[in-house]
């Protein structure tokens, strides 16, 4: 079975694109150039849960044109991912879908309060926003129920981390019916969304999200995908964000 997109490789797009906007700077910015450059974040190899492994890193190169002046927003996104192997349903599956997201974007720092929409806001309130500006969203998944939040370490600093349902069209990130590979219909998606920590002239965040189900409807499928456990290991990753990073550092660590 081939996977064509990850949901969470979406919401990563989303946020660092999307939520990125420079609408709100228009106001400030009198004349000639503004750009603003973060520095990646990664959970390094030797930090990882057990199958995990650095898969990618990516800059976000975002451009506004302001009044005909030129507005530049550069962001990273690190991704790390763990394959699993579901032998559930009548169609085996072999893939990366777990996945967990490190991303920095810049303060907008012009002498008033941060422009970026991200900056100070509840997990919550990062989905709400971003379901509004990401044209794509209700299609990856970001129909979503708040189950629950809690309390996380990032960079030292205690953040709000929420959990939330997403619903996705499962035909956008598999090739096969997803009854026929997970033996429920149209699974869930549990998403882990943390508020930013400022850092080193940075928003910093953190992403992560696997496959799942109802429980008590369908333990049997629940206990094989090892939810549990799962969900454990993204919680960890939370608290190993580091930040600011080489570029060259992460990509030393990028495996296939």
């Amino acid at each position: 079975m081939v996977q064509r997109r990850t949901v969470l490789g979406a919401a990563g797009v989303g946020i660092t694109g999307g939520l990125a906007g420079c609408s709100e700077l228009s106001d400030f910015i009198m004349d000639g150039e503004a750009e603003f450059d973060a520095n990646p974040a990664y959970v390094p190899k030797s930090s990882l849960s057990n199958g995990f492994r650095i898969v990618d890193l990516e800059k976000y190169e975002i451009e506004e044109d302001v009044f005909d002046r030129d507005i530049r927003i550069n962001a990273w996104m690190t991704e790390h991912a763990k394959k699993v192997e579901v032998e559930i349903g009548e169609e085996p599956f072999e893939g990366d879908l777990v996945q967990f997201l490190s991303l920095s974007l810049p303060e907008a720092d012009i002498g008033v309060d941060d422009a970026l929409p991200i900056a100070d806001s509840s997990p919550e309130e990062i989905l709400n926003e971003l379901e509004e500006r990401y044209e794509d969203a209700s299609k990856y998944g970001y129909d979503y129920e708040k189950v629950d939040e809690d309390k996380k370490e990032v960079l030292g600093q205690t953040v709000t981390v929420g959990r939330f349902r997403l619903d996705p069209d499962w035909d956008d990130v598999i090739d096969e019916d997803p009854e026929e590979v997970f033996g429920v219909e149209d699974p869930d998606v549990i998403l882990l969304l943390s508020e930013t920590v400022n850092n080193e002239g940075d928003h910093v965040l953190g992403a992560g999200a696997y496959p799942s189900v109802d429980e008590e409807e369908h333990g049997e499928v629940y206990e094989d995908l090892n939810v549990t456990n799962l969900e454990s290991e993204i919680e960890s990753m939370f608290e190993e964000i580091e930040h600011p990073v080489n570029q060259e550092e992460i990509e030393n660590e990028i495996e296939e």
